[in-house]
């Protein structure tokens, strides 16, 4: 009985293989069902290797763990994915895993396209240090709040928003950060049009962010090679 923590594209037009370790092919042709976020994103996801993915039984997340267990403790192999990127990683899995390891059930994760670790490395930013704060605060107020509370802190500051925002969150930081704060944002990582630039805050101008997955990572200190 084993947990398998498996990657998925961030771009979902792309070919797994360019992006996937070849294992994950293996351990996903050997599994007994998964467990998705969504039926439709496991469905796309199974789909990339197993041509009898319609018969895979798929279970939610978002469904009682302890439900999830119970074909893990009959000796059975799953997975987890997420509908991109990596699970437990922004995104829901932890409480799954936590729940495995106390009830015994071998865990394995194996390495992915993550959106976090890609705009970080990307970015240009002095990543010795560096905090992930999910999504930011809908409310404008709040929003304002945790932006000068995140630029107080050391080391780069990094967190995401629904695409539908991501133009009133732009324009909160460039009104709100310290002038040489350096922000860098990231869209559609992985995908032929992705979008990645770092400039400081007095550099940026008005900037038509399209409605797509973005992250967004700034930090106060300068580190010069």
């Amino acid at each position: 009985m084993t947990l398998y923590l498996l990657p998925n594209l961030l771009w979902l037009g792309g070919d797994h293989r360019d992006f996937l370790p070849p294992v994950v092919d293996k351990i996903v042709a050997s599994l007994d069902g998964l467990i998705a976020e969504s039926d439709s994103g496991g469905r796309r996801f199974l789909s990339r290797f197993r041509q009898d993915a319609r018969s895979v039984p798929i279970a939610l997340l978002r469904e009682k763990v302890d439900f999830l267990m119970e074909p893990l403790l009959a000796g059975q192999s799953w997975g987890v994915v997420s509908d991109a990127g990596l699970p437990c990683v922004a995104d829901p899995g932890s409480q799954l895993v936590a729940l495995a390891r106390r009830r015994g059930v071998e865990v394995q994760a194996f390495a992915g396209p993550s959106a976090v670790t890609i705009a970080l490395m990307l970015s240009g930013l002095y990543s010795q240090s560096f905090s992930f704060h999910g999504y930011i605060a809908k409310d404008p107020e709040k929003r304002q709040k945790e932006l000068l509370e995140w630029e107080k802190a050391n080391g780069v500051q990094i967190f995401i928003e629904a695409p539908h925002r991501n133009r009133h969150t732009f324009e909160a930081c460039l009104k709100l950060l310290n002038r040489d704060t350096k922000l860098c944002v990231a869209s559609n990582l992985t995908a032929p049009d992705q979008f990645v630039e770092t400039r400081s805050i007095k550099d940026w101008e008005t900037l038509a962010l399209p409605k797509e997955p973005t992250i967004f990572l700034f930090s106060s200190r300068i580190h010069r090679i």
